[in-house]
């Protein structure tokens, strides 16, 4: 079956105009994250969220969600995507190794280590409803966001694309009508840190408003590279957006909004701590040094300190465009979004962590689009018993994806390049509606059929041009030029059911089932056989959850409870396997079938008006089931292994926090003082497979645990009624020195075990005025 780029851009062009003609929605409006409370009230305020596609409180929604306002996320100096992972709990945000534009999100044990683009990710980040495919610059700044939503399982039927372990909500700061009103703010901190914000609220008439929003961050790094005297872990980003309001009849409203986001880091430090004496990069150091240096000398480092003879550096830039447009009728509530994404990234990798050409790797995508349409409606029925949303979506994106890797170069000249071209065309139907039998008592239920269509075109050469050994073999290349493409249609169901009790007012209990699907795709980094270009199947996880909600003692107590089992079929599992040449490469396959089971807990005290006590707990065990794995060796021997008892990699156990929020008004101005800790237990990093000996691999597991570590982050603020507002802040206030990565190359006869180090204690000054 063959697939015609145009067709399906028109197909998505077509669905979206007809949306707009009908002027279609969805029912999220601007609505503010925390309702005012009446004067005379006490207690804690209503938490609005569109976790359910439509806005509702918190407190009603069966589904484990955590809210994260403006408000919070500046008391707990989030910046960036990736700061998110001290605030949730089963919430873990990272970087990819080398790759500090880029995220891996876990949620309840679901991940995806590999961010190549023929793989998705296990957790959906959306931006103002439009899903963001690819990693590559999803590490954006939180600039002008109105809240953060870190919806948790499976979101089967809503946010169904790709979201087999919860989805990320991202919702940006609409524009205000009829109000003039602004910000600008300027931090500086340690490492010369200096970010200024801008933000913008015009109405340029009773019924069109203009909101922009930019910011500016710069870091010169807080590590040394020995090697060349510069500085890593730096930073230099730039977001822009602007979102232009129309509101022409009092049942129509229509947002369109443009944006654009730029970072160029130098990342953070990459350390060798372990080599393997007598293996080959021992052997290797020795003999381009003419015996005059020893690996041994570039071992354990200090923490912030490295010697690296390879540009370790990233960058990214993605421009969005997005037209929401929403329609009250007499029917319901239409909404349609429609959404255009370009991105270009590229990053460089030390792996060796010292200064020769042990290994090394670039990694570039070019000329990445993406096109998302959306239509649907939210209405009742049944004198309003019946609520509902239900709904069509489009989606088409392309680009090319590719590496480049030095390995040996002594032994190995030149490089390994792969380059792949990609497509992919995904289209859904779905349905959800909650019926309340009663006041009390409710029934949700929602489906959702996802069809998914996807290309893969690589091409694979060495740095002169010339084919590899595996282009002249009959492996399905064609052609002089070592190319041929694979292609995939996935098909999946989607759904969730649950029952919602609520007992007296101010506490839900509800129990629900739901199903995900991540559909299938390829490895985009084969090398001289067939098989490791191989496909992967679709993944399914069917989740059940018990949660408890509650608002207690006149609203001064909220507890929010949830239990979760999750069964994981057709694990999608990235593995490194050597390859030809020297190089490693990252393999894709299938776990037959594992279980998560776990909780969270989540618990608000408003102890006086002035003082606010947090606590938050989450905790996961993730096994394995069935893991048979067919080892490919450089030769294309296979071996099948039972990986069952491994480890999952980058999913901690436990993950705790709280926080004290005191506030008080002082003379003509608010003093507001913050404070919050954090800890993740350990987690594993990425460790080698050993066909020949398998206790190696388990050896290999322990070379890559991190260790558990506990983050304090404070904030200190004193708002005037001017508008200005004066602020100190730290992040790791405790200076806790902590692993980002871990990788063992030792299973693959390189013998050594990398390492990335986390940033230090950062601190700094703030100043804001609001008018």
């Amino acid at each position: 079956m063959s697939y015609n780029n145009n067709t399906n851009v028109g197909r998505i062009v077509l669905m979206a105009g007809a949306s707009l003609l009908s002027s279609a929605a969805w029912a999220q409006q601007e609505a503010p994250v925390a309702l005012p409370q009446a004067e005379e009230a006490l207690g804690l305020d209503e938490i609005l969220v569109t976790a359910r596609r439509r806005t509702e409180s918190l407190q009603s929604v069966p589904v484990s969600v955590t809210a994260l306002s403006n408000e919070s996320l500046r008391a707990q100096s989030i910046q960036r995507v990736t700061d998110l992972t001290t605030t949730t709990p089963n919430l873990t945000v990272s970087n990819p190794n080398g790759s500090a534009t880029s995220t891996i999100i876990a949620i309840r044990g679901q991940v995806q280590t590999d961010i190549i683009s023929t793989l998705d990710p296990s957790v959906g980040t959306y931006v103002d409803g439009i899903y963001l495919a690819r990693p590559y610059g999803a590490n954006i700044d939180l600039v002008d966001v109105e809240r953060v939503e870190v919806l948790k399982g499976p979101q089967g039927t809503l946010f169904g694309r790709n979201t087999t372990g919860g989805a990320l909500n991202i919702i940006t700061a609409d524009p205000k009508m009829g109000e003039f009103s602004g910000l600008v703010r300027a931090t500086y901190g340690n490492y010369e840190q200096t970010n200024g914000e801008v933000v913008l609220n015009v109405p340029l008439s009773d019924k069109i408003s203009f909101r922009g929003a930019g910011q500016y961050a710069h870091n010169k790094g807080f590590a040394k590279n020995l090697f060349d005297g510069k500085r890593l872990g730096s930073d230099n980003s730039f977001s822009v957006r602007g979102k232009l309001r129309a509101q022409p009849a009092d049942a129509l409203d229509m947002v369109l909004s443009v944006s654009h986001f730029r970072v160029n880091q130098a990342t953070n430090p990459q350390r060798l701590i372990e080599f393997e004496p007598g293996g080959i990069a021992e052997i290797y150091v020795g003999l381009v040094s003419g015996g005059t240096d020893d690996i041994a000398n570039y071992v354990n480092l200090p923490f912030y300190q490295t010697s690296l003879g390879f540009p370790h550096k990233s960058y990214a830039r993605a421009t969005n465009a997005q037209l929401t447009s929403t329609l009250d009728t007499g029917i319901g509530t239409f909404k349609s979004i429609v959404g255009y994404r370009a991105t270009d990234a590229h990053s460089s990798i030390d792996l060796d962590a010292t200064p020769y050409q042990i290994l090394d790797t670039r990694t570039r995508i070019k000329g990445f689009e993406q096109y998302s349409g959306e239509l649907n409606l939210t209405s009742a029925a049944f004198n309003d018993k019946l609520v509902f949303t239900t709904g069509l979506f489009a989606f088409y994106e392309s680009g090319n994806d590719g590496s480049s890797t030095i390995a040996l170069p002594l032994f190995s000249p030149g490089t390994s390049d792969t380059y792949v071209d990609v497509t992919a065309t995904s289209y859904a139907a779905y349905f959800q509606g909650t019926f309340s039998f009663t006041d009390q008592f409710s029934f949700t239920g929602g489906i959702r059929y996802s069809t998914d269509h996807k290309t893969m075109s690589p091409t694979v050469r060495n740095n002169v041009g010339t084919p590899l050994e595996a282009c002249v073999l009959p492996i399905g290349f064609q052609g002089d030029n070592c190319r041929t493409t694979f292609k995939r249609r996935d098909n999946g169901v989607s759904y969730t059911a649950g029952l919602e009790y609520k007992p007296v007012a101010g506490i839900l209990i509800y129990g629900k089932t739901s199903r995900g699907f991540r559909s299938g795709g390829f490895n985009q980094r084969g090398s001289t056989f067939i098989e490791t270009f191989a496909g992967f199947e679709p993944e399914e996880v069917t989740d059940y959850e018990l949660g408890f909600k509650s608002d207690l003692f006149d609203r001064r107590v909220r507890l929010n409870l949830a239990a979760f089992y999750s069964d994981y079929k057709n694990i999608q599992r990235s593995t490194p396997v050597a390859l030809a040449g020297g190089a490693i490469g990252t393999i894709v396959g299938n776990a037959a079938s594992g279980h998560v089971s776990g909780g969270e807990a989540e618990l608000t005290v408003l102890v006086a008006d002035e003082l606010r006590l947090s606590g938050r707990a989450g905790y996961t065990n993730a096994k394995y089931d069935e893991y048979p794995y067919n080892q490919i060796d450089p030769l294309g021997v296979i071996t099948v292994l039972d990986r069952s008892n491994e480890p999952f990699q980058n999913i901690p156990k436990w993950t705790l926090g709280g926080s004290i929020n005191y506030n008080r008004t002082i003379g003509s101005g608010t003093f507001n003082a913050f404070i919050d800790y954090s800890y993740i237990s350990k987690r594993y990093g990425l460790f080698g497979v050993r066909a020949d000996d398998p206790d190696a691999t388990a050896i290999s597991a322990s070379k890559v645990v991190m260790a558990g570590y506990g983050l304090i982050s404070t904030r200190v603020s004193y708002a005037m009624d001017s508008g200005l507002e004066l602020a100190v802040f730290a992040r790791n206030l405790a200076n806790k020195k902590y692993d980002d990565y871990k990788e063992d190359l030792v299973p693959f006869g390189l013998g050594l075990v990398n390492q990335q180090s986390a940033p230090p204690r950062r601190y700094g000054i703030e100043a804001t005025y609001r008018f």
